[in-house]
């Protein structure tokens, strides 16, 4: 059935949509069931997946290093508004590959993505590199919040401030997904995250602003009070002024982020 299956996600296009629905639906059911289980002897208890789950993501895991280049191929070669679903099924297959794999998998990217930026600013590596950061942000979710989290920040920190506006909306989404998925990473990342956030503002495009805004909305559901207390100034500053933007989507998104701030 694999090899059925990356037989027609690599030669017949048509079918394609169905079966990356197909593989992100199998894993995110397996992933959703879950047992309530005892932790340790002190009487705490952990949620994590039934045995029937655990085996079964096990067994998708195993094709993982057949199915995700694949998948990056498929991603890289194709226009960028049909891209969505296979980030989806790149996502999702990420929660069932192994560790290991999915390690040396994200530094690939992240060294293709290095290099590609070092390479110069034309317009077809603006796009590659917004392409491969589409790559890692569909990882990153599944990555670990010690090892990997670090090294995304580092690559993408310095886009926050890039003169494109595609870089610069694909950094603000990256922090955004660090700032969900792996929190801890945020909490001992606090100072310097918000330094180049507070940094990025000036330089903020346009096209950007709304962006921006999703990002602190992230950003300030994961502080604590005593931190939010310590960024609020300079945030709540921001928020409102946002709310004057011209942009209803942006105006929209300063309005949800002045409620949580």
């Amino acid at each position: 059935l694999a090899k059925t299956l990356g037989t027609v996600l690599n030669e017949r296009p048509e079918l394609r949509p169905p079966v990356l629905q197909g593989l992100s639906a199998m894993v995110q059911h397996q992933r959703s069931l879950r047992e309530v289980v005892p932790a340790g002897g002190g009487g705490g208890v952990e949620v994590r997946p039934t045995a029937a789950a655990a085996a079964a993501l096990e067994a998708v895991g195993k094709y993982a290093k057949n199915f995700l280049p694949l998948l990056f191929n498929l991603h890289q070669a194709e226009p960028a508004e049909k891209r969505e679903p296979i980030c989806e099924a790149i996502g999702a297959y990420a929660h069932a590959a192994p560790p290991a794999l999915l390690s040396d998998f994200f530094r690939d990217v992240l060294r293709k993505l290095l290099e590609t930026a070092a390479a110069g600013s034309a317009a077809d590596s603006l796009e590659q590199q917004g392409s491969l950061l589409d790559l890692l942000l569909a990882l990153a979710p599944a990555l670990s919040p010690t090892e990997h989290a670090p090294l995304l920040w580092r690559a993408v920190r310095p886009l926050l401030s890039h003169n494109s506006p595609l870089l610069q909306k694909k950094a603000y989404k990256a922090l955004g997904t660090l700032a969900e998925h792996h929190p801890s990473f945020l909490t001992e990342r606090l100072a310097d995250v918000t330094a180049a956030f507070d940094e990025a503002l000036p330089t903020c495009h346009t096209a950007c602003k709304r962006r921006r805004l999703v990002c602190l909305q992230a950003l300030v559901s994961r502080l604590s009070a005593e931190q939010l207390r310590s960024a609020m100034p300079a945030m709540l500053g921001e928020v409102v002024l946002a709310t004057k933007e011209s942009n209803v989507k942006s105006r929209a998104a300063a309005f949800d982020a002045l409620l949580l701030v």
